[in-house]
């Protein structure tokens, strides 16, 4: 496991993800990552929703 890499790809996700690809507020899309595995969890179903269904590719 890389602590450093999981920061730096968790940083990267949610910079990217929530203002970028789902133009969501600050605060509606929380990211986790733990060796590598990313979590996209969100509030309010339209956030959650379009977040899960990034993830799910």
């Amino acid at each position: 496991m890389h602590p450093r890499w999981d920061a730096e790809t968790r940083a990267d996700v949610a910079q990217e993800v929530p203002h970028r690809i789902l133009a969501v507020r600050d605060g509606l899309v929380t990211v986790q990552v733990r060796a590598g595995e990313v979590a996209l969890a969100g509030r309010g179903r339209s956030a959650a929703d379009l977040a899960g269904r990034l993830a799910a590719g």
